[in-house]
């Protein structure tokens, strides 16, 4: 009888200490370590979230910042989370720790000619009108530029193809970035319709993507 209670007293405590290293070895598992870089918008730290399987839904991601106390407060840097972390405690590591940039937003209202969206953008610090007039005759990487034709009456290549939309920049972002930011999401929007390239004009007239520009 001696000899059986000293194998409890043996493996009660060996027990404990299994199960004690089983849940630390689980706990490392679920631990994700993320490096959000500078210039990210939140779509796209959302996009880093997901790929790393930090959040399930990246609309979800993208509501709940919107109507928390954190919009616009997301920080850049290298994160720690749990695969358990609620949505909530996600943004909230994302807005209290790392590093923060200044953001301005700015919004480009539909049918502003180039010239006026130049002007908005000085306004807003992001570029003087030299460099900006600069930016928009620099090469950008989009199939659909290959498809815009060169006519005398437009000043910029580029007219009419500045998505309008509200954006939020850094302050310090580049005016080449900003133009990126703006192309990058007629490009999105434009993709959206699900139509090639080859009737470019036709389509974002008869879709409303843009207005003419002569009439503002």
């Amino acid at each position: 009888m001696k000899r059986a209670k000293s194998k409890k007293r043996f493996f009660l405590p060996l027990l404990i200490i299994i199960v004690i290293l089983l849940l630390a070895f689980d706990d490392v598992d679920n631990d994700v370590k993320v490096k959000i870089e500078a210039g990210l918008s939140t779509s796209q730290i959302a996009d880093v979230l997901k790929k790393n399987d930090v959040i399930e839904s990246k609309l979800i991601f993208l509501a709940t910042v919107n109507f928390s106390e954190y919009k616009g407060k997301l920080k850049y840097g290298e994160f720690e989370f749990n695969k358990g972390d609620g949505y909530l405690d996600v943004i909230k590591k994302l807005a209290e720790n790392g590093a923060k940039k200044e953001t301005i937003t700015v919004t480009i209202p539909e049918g502003y000619s180039v010239e006026k969206i130049i002007e908005k953008l000085v306004n807003a610090g992001l570029g003087t009108k030299k460099e900006i007039q600069s930016a928009l005759n620099d090469d950008y990487e989009y199939e659909f530029i290959k498809h815009i034709k060169n006519t005398p009456e437009c000043n910029y290549k580029l007219q009419g193809f500045l998505f309008p939309a509200t954006y939020e920049f850094y302050t310090d972002d580049t005016p080449h970035r900003v133009i990126d930011t703006m192309l990058k999401e007629f490009e999105k929007q434009y993709n959206s319709l699900g139509v090639s390239y080859d009737n470019l004009y036709e389509t974002i007239t008869k879709a409303s993507l843009i207005e003419r520009e002569a009439k503002i």
